[in-house]
């Protein structure tokens, strides 16, 4: 992997960290929460960022649109999302878990593992801050 390619892919999971602790919304179950956060980040939806965000993890900054916009030239740069795939879910207890989720794009050779840590609030699945 290039040293660009390297600091791009930094700089991505930095900016989707912080969205963690700063948008809303809900799902169903905790493996399409985290498959609706990937596919959203993708596709630079802002909206659909947000509404799988924890409700309890704002604190006032909406960081939402900067991290769907970097996380889009992302993708883009590597040709689009090609899939998403869950690999794993491990519950922690009945209001949390940790999805493991397996991100191909388009012009990499390999897929890339990401753990996307989710919770339910009010019945509903949410990626956590």
């Amino acid at each position: 992997m290039s040293l660009s390619k390297f600091l791009l892919r930094v700089v991505v999971a930095v900016s989707m960290s912080i969205a963690l602790v700063s948008c809303g919304g809900g799902g169903n179950t905790p493996e399409g929460v985290a498959k609706k956060w990937q596919q959203a980040l993708a596709r630079g939806d802002t909206a659909a960022v947000r509404s799988v965000m924890s409700p309890s993890n704002r604190d006032g900054r909406d960081n939402a649109e900067i991290v769907a916009s970097t996380a889009k030239e992302f993708a883009k740069a590597m040709g689009g999302l090609d899939h998403v795939t869950v690999v794993k879910t491990e519950k922690d207890g009945d209001d949390k878990a940790k999805v493991t989720l397996s991100v191909k794009f388009k012009k990499e050779a390999e897929a890339d593992t990401v753990v996307v840590t989710v919770v339910k609030e009010k019945g509903k699945w949410y990626v956590a801050g």
